[in-house]
């Protein structure tokens, strides 16, 4: 779950090819996925989802196909949404049923996600980055997933991970607080 699949990256490369200035890839489902510059364009892959409403009780079907379950693992997963590390008995498990089985990745709430921001130059050229690494407020039902900004030790693990990711696709993410830049060298 921590790189995209080859079809995501062959649409983003295209799109790149084709004139886009940035491409953002959501929706993977995974916490975080890395960074990666094709012909000086920042891909970021899934910076994490910026807002969260309230608690995830499924994942979409596929998900569950990928991982070898059932069409019936996603009605059966809906009884244990939070907390599911690795393969697990079904909460309404009957005798002849199957196990749902899937990575902590899909539900996983740490260490937590990045907000980039760009600068551009005049002719909108994406000219370096900074992640500001986040996580999503919890408290009350009503302030649960929203974005929070991250300092200090929680911080520095978001972005060595987001580090750590990007370094598979060549990039290089480096450190500066409680902030990280990607440097583009326009």
């Amino acid at each position: 779950m921590a790189t995209s699949p080859a079809f995501v990256r062959e649409y983003a490369h295209g799109a790149v090819e084709a004139g886009a200035a940035v491409v953002v890839v959501q929706g993977s489902h995974a916490p975080v996925r890395g960074i990666e510059l094709h012909c000086g364009v920042p891909i970021f892959h899934d910076p994490g989802p910026l807002f969260r409403q309230g608690r995830r009780t499924a994942q979409p079907q596929d998900f569950y196909v990928r991982w070898g379950n059932g069409p019936a693992a996603r009605a059966a997963d809906a009884g244990n949404p939070r907390g599911v590390r690795g393969p697990r008995r079904c909460p309404r498990r009957r005798p002849g049923t199957h196990e749902v089985l899937h990575p902590r990745e899909g539900v996983a709430h740490e260490p937590g996600f990045f907000v980039p921001v760009c600068e551009v130059d005049d002719e909108h050229r994406v000219t370096a980055v900074t992640l500001h690494p986040a996580s999503w407020s919890g408290g009350t039902k009503a302030a649960t997933g929203f974005p929070r900004r991250l300092t200090g030790a929680p911080a520095t693990a978001v972005l060595e991970h987001v580090r750590a990711l990007s370094a598979a696709y060549g990039t290089d993410v480096r450190l500066d607080g409680d902030t990280a830049r990607i440097e583009l060298g326009r």
